[in-house]
């Protein structure tokens, strides 16, 4: 039971302040499940129940975690050995079925994204299904890395995400998200090397109860992580993302981004720290978070932080809450718009700014139409 884990373990009070831990304190957990066969997609590796299906992919080595080397897990696990006060960490250290580890081989360059498809079966009893992902990126890398999670039946997850970059290297991280009858617990750890870059893009559309953990390293000089995140949430709908940065080496940088839009009783956490290290001077943090508030039982809780311990950096953070404004919404209405098309014209406008970001036309455009299709349910 995830309880006996639970009570043994010294967890951050910070990670769970606005999700309750207890309420994942009756689950069971499971290495493997009944499987259920799934129609291939035809993209690169199709990851089922957390057992990895892949075709051939010039500059990209695929295979099960079981089968690589110790010396290069033993290597490789030192951030997810920091975090081991986390329960769930532990149990998917435990627990995890076969894993699926991923290189990207230096100096490639991925003319087309990497994509990751997953598909979970139906599972009504509260069994935690332990799933990890490892990506290694070599050096002098150019990719694009698309993980989907598009599940309609009820599931509950304990999924750990794991990638480390080498030097000179540039990554776009898509993460689709789409489970409106989806328990889930991500941990993700991204390790960033020297004058290495890693877009990190979090889209969540629906989410029953997801609880996302970011952990980032900015371990060399000149290294950056860019995180944008737009959640579109509504009925009971809970979404947590709980971020650490570290800068610790000089001339660092990171952003992050997160817009929320809520409706109906949904509820949505935003918890960001960012942490300057004593020795990276000249580093850069900046920390934003917007929300459009659509009922009055919405809940929104934003906590952007900074940890500077060195006076020669640059850093701004800001949070706003507010509702539809009534005055644009008037004027719009006077110039002869429909109201709910006002609504629609303001909100697209309002995730746009994130969505734009995304330099994967084919995923812009499929994120563009799931957005355009829950914001033509706002009443």
């Amino acid at each position: 039971m995830v309880n006996e884990i639970i009570k043994n373990s010294s967890f951050d009070l910070e990670q769970w302040k606005y999700t309750n831990i207890n309420l994942f304190k009756d689950y069971k957990y499971n290495i493997s499940c009944e499987e259920t066969i799934f129609p291939p997609s035809k993209n690169n590796i199709n990851l089922i129940n957390g057992k990895i299906k892949s075709q051939k992919t010039p500059h990209v080595v695929v295979d099960k975690i079981k089968n690589i080397r110790i010396d290069n897990i033993k290597k490789i696990n030192h951030i997810v050995n920091s975090n081991v006060s986390n329960p769930f960490i532990k149990i998917n250290s435990n627990n995890y079925t076969e894993g699926a580890y991923i290189y990207i081989k230096d100096n490639s360059i991925l003319e087309k994204p990497l994509v990751i498809d997953k598909k979970n079966n139906e599972n009504k009893e509260k069994v935690l299904l332990n799933e990890k992902i490892l990506i290694v990126v070599g050096n002098n890398v150019n990719a694009k890395i698309i993980l989907n999670e598009y599940l309609n039946n009820q599931c509950y997850l304990n999924t750990v995400v794991q990638i480390y970059m080498g030097e000179n290297s540039i990554v776009d991280f898509i993460h689709n998200s789409e489970k409106s009858k989806t328990t889930q617990i991500c941990n993700f750890f991204s390790d960033i090397d020297s004058s290495s870059q890693l877009n990190f893009f979090s889209i969540n559309i629906h989410g029953k109860l997801i609880k996302n953990n970011f952990f980032t390293n900015l371990n060399q000089s000149n290294s950056s992580y860019h995180f944008y995140s737009l959640n579109l949430l509504n009925n009971n709908n809970h979404v947590d993302n709980y971020l650490e940065i570290n800068h610790v080496k000089k001339n660092t940088t990171s952003s992050t981004y997160q817009k929320n839009i809520l409706d109906d009783k949904s509820k949505c956490i935003f918890y960001a720290k960012a942490k300057i290290f004593r020795n990276s001077t000249n580093s850069e943090v900046i920390q934003s978070n917007k929300n459009l508030v659509l009922s009055d039982q919405a809940v929104v809780h934003s906590n952007p932080q900074l940890e500077i311990h060195n006076n020669d950096v640059k850093c701004s953070h800001g949070s706003t809450t507010g509702e539809l404004d009534e005055s644009m919404l008037f004027y719009m209405r006077s110039r002869g718009i429909k109201l709910s098309d006002c609504k629609k014209i303001i909100l697209d406008g309002f995730a746009n700014s994130i969505i734009n970001n995304i330099k994967v036309k084919s995923i812009k455009n499929d994120v563009q139409k799931k957005v355009s299709s829950w914001l033509n349910n706002v009443s």
